[in-house]
């Protein structure tokens, strides 16, 4: 639970205390100097009613100032605590280092809701780098200075100038209006950590985060970070087991192919030119087409068969015979050539090539594809690498004074 009474008592006791002077208490509510000297020490009774709603009255009918601002502050000062109470709560995904480091307050009871840390931390997914850190390398990290390159600082800055407009707006509409709206007239200052519980519930996490989010995932910048996160839930297999597979079955379908390199050398007799050319013309005149009732590999072996240029000095045989069967092959060597396929071929779509398979794959050479997600894994995070550097340079040619502007 977040205890925002414990800020607001600080602050109201340096108030109260600047506001008296030198001032007798007697003379601001008479019958109460116990009480204004109580909260000038910062001691909060049992009750948890910090200031009463007489006391309330009497500061505010002496000094001419709204409860309102005696309780909350004025406009920056309001600003101020929501800034520190929401920078605390992202304090806690910090990594440890920073987080000792960090000036704000850490003597506070600020527990968030665990909805409210999961919509604080769906809103960071906006930066690649943070989504990057909080699920591949929070854990990989010894947690010094020197391992850590996020600039989180910067990252909540961007957050507080982006949602400023609307948490304000709706944190006096729902807290600060409604303490002094209670049914009997009366001010509580013991129920204010109950509205500001239920305000980040219902409308900070429920409304607000929400609303941001749609708002962002329409933006050229900051929707690489959803894409990284996209990355990360749906294409990264984490804690993948090791996988001992050296050798994998490729069954292989290649029809044979003729080829022939002529090497006319010179002292090529007209004779062996004469007889080329024949030879030629009976490779050209082939039977290429399928009989009735022949099978493709009918065909494919018969096709094999016929010899050409057997005799011939200057033709080189460069045929490549019809390949039908299944053979062990590198599990490695074959996902590297995979990966490495030219790019030309990017314009084939066809899903039913029938030149290579690997008999269960998806069932008894699961292990096949446990090495082929490694080799995913490699491809992922070298794209989420490259995401997460275009995105940090776009964010900083934002001014930010444009923030807060944008949503």
């Amino acid at each position: 639970m977040i205890n925002f009474e414990a800020i607001l008592s600080k602050r109201i006791a340096r108030r109260f205390k600047s506001l008296r002077g030198i001032i007798p208490p007697e003379i601001i509510a008479n019958g109460q100097k116990s009480q204004i000297l109580s909260i000038e020490k910062e001691k909060i009774p049992k009750s948890g009613n910090f200031v009463s709603d007489t006391l309330l009255d009497a500061y505010s009918d002496y000094f001419g100032k709204s409860k309102s601002e005696l309780i909350f502050g004025d406009s920056d000062e309001k600003e101020t605590q929501i800034f520190e109470l929401f920078h605390r709560i992202f304090l806690s995904v910090y990594p440890d280092e920073l987080r000792e480091k960090s000036k704000v307050i850490k003597d506070l009871e600020l527990k968030a809701d665990p909805k409210v840390m999961e919509s604080f931390t769906d809103f960071f997914h906006i930066f690649g780098d943070f989504g990057r850190w909080y699920n591949l390398k929070q854990h990989e990290l010894t947690d010094t200075e020197e391992d850590i390159f996020i600039d989180f600082d910067s990252m909540y800055y961007i957050f507080w100038s982006l949602s400023k407009n609307k948490i304000m707006r709706s944190f006096q509409e729902k807290v600060i209006s409604t303490s002094f709206t209670e049914s009997d007239n009366k001010f509580y200052f013991n129920r204010i950590n109950d509205k500001v519980n239920r305000w980040l519930i219902n409308d900070f996490s429920s409304v607000i985060i929400p609303d941001m989010l749609e708002k962002l995932k329409t933006d050229s910048i900051f929707k690489i970070g959803f894409l990284v996160k996209n990355l990360i839930d749906e294409f990264l297999v984490k804690n993948l087991s090791e996988s001992f597979l050296e050798n994998i079955p490729l069954q292989e379908y290649f029809p044979p192919v003729k080829s022939y390199h002529f090497n006319l050398k010179e002292g090529t007799s007209q004779e062996e030119i004469m007889e080329a050319s024949e030879e030629l013309l009976r490779f050209f005149s082939q039977e290429k087409k399928r009989r009735d009732n022949e099978t493709p590999e009918e065909f494919y072996q018969r096709i094999e068969k016929e010899k050409f240029f057997e005799n011939s000095r200057i033709v080189e045989d460069m045929s490549r015979p019809f390949i039908n069967g299944t053979r062990k092959i590198s599990a490695e060597g074959f996902l590297n050539s995979v990966l490495d396929t030219p790019e030309v071929f990017d314009t084939i779509h066809n899903l039913n090539l029938k030149e290579r398979k690997i008999p269960g794959i998806l069932t008894v050479n699961s292990q096949a594809s446990k090495l082929f997600q490694q080799k995913v894994n490699e491809v992922v995070l070298s794209i989420i690498d490259d995401l997460v550097r275009y995105q940090n340079i776009f964010i900083n040619c934002i001014k930010w004074e444009e923030l807060q502007d944008f949503i």
